[in-house]
């Protein structure tokens, strides 16, 4: 079983976890968790399946991160608001 982790950007409270996972269960994926800012997969997906899961969490706000350094920016940015928070 190949476990993969996604980056989504603006995922900023417990709302966000709760939409994020209803979106991923009505889309038929199955995943571990979703914890601020990340989504861990059960399994890697099809391009398919991320493009429609993109689209679909950009209706409501969020984005799914490609890149490294995008990746990198959204973890500090989600450092910083936990701590804010603190």
């Amino acid at each position: 079983m190949t476990m993969e982790k996604i980056i989504v950007k603006n995922m900023v409270c417990h709302r966000c976890v709760g939409s994020i996972e209803n979106k991923l269960k009505n889309a038929a994926i199955p995943f571990h968790k979703v914890i601020f800012g990340e989504i861990h997969l059960a399994d890697e997906l099809t391009r398919e399946q991320k493009e429609d899961l993109s689209a679909k969490l950009k209706n409501e706000g969020f984005e799914l991160l490609d890149s490294h350094m995008s990746e990198l920016i959204e973890k500090i940015k989600m450092h910083v608001i936990m701590r804010a928070r603190n």
